[in-house]
């Protein structure tokens, strides 16, 4: 049986949403041998603007680049949320920033709130690493791509002045959505053993 999983990560401008996407595609191609598509959308002269990056990981062809409904959704902000949660597989899962998003959620999809922006300060003092934790999140959660994986990626890819931090991000995130997936819930001691260990 063929594997597919469509990610679609949403947020605006700023956030790091199309960062993401790269690391996360590069992860499953270049370092797990994946077929892979990525597409971004972004309003470059804009901060603040929306930003979207659908990244499609399968070990057959891809036949079709964009994500129609996706598997995940990541949503950092209201405005991604609101754009794009109906437009999910039966059995989905939405993650979505606690911080920036309320309001009602679909009946067919799991909806995790996570303090992406929270959990980023306490491991980096920073919370632009959001969009990292939400990696790491994500691989730790759904396993989709490794965690080593990405971090091969992330350090291709980002400066070396933000390497270490968001690997602590990375990190943290991962340990976030492995204790999620046991219906755990991670602690402040443990965050911080696993960021700085």
């Amino acid at each position: 049986m063929s594997y597919r999983y469509d990610v679609r990560l949403a947020g605006e401008g700023g956030q790091g949403v199309v960062t993401c996407g790269l690391v996360l595609a590069e992860a499953a191609s270049i370092y797990e041998g994946k077929n892979v598509v990525m597409t971004q959308t972004y309003a470059a002269q804009q901060r603040g603007g929306p930003a979207r990056a659908e990244v499609i990981i399968s070990d057959e062809p891809i036949d079709y680049p964009k994500v129609i409904e996706a598997d995940l959704l990541l949503a950092l902000n209201q405005d991604a949320y609101d754009r794009y949660h109906h437009q999910m597989k039966r059995n989905g899962i939405v993650i979505v920033e606690s911080a920036n998003v309320g309001g009602e959620f679909s009946d067919h999809v799991a909806v995790l709130k996570v303090p992406m922006e929270y959990i980023a300060i306490q491991t980096t003092g920073n919370r632009v690493a959001a969009n990292f934790v939400a990696l790491g999140l994500i691989s730790g959660l759904k396993g989709i791509v490794s965690i080593g994986a990405l971090r091969a990626a992330m350090k291709a890819r980002v400066s070396r002045s933000n390497r270490e931090a968001n690997l602590k991000a990375l990190n943290a995130g991962a340990l976030v959505g492995k204790h999620m997936k046991k219906g755990k819930v991670v602690s402040p001691m443990e965050l911080r053993q696993e960021t700085d260990g």
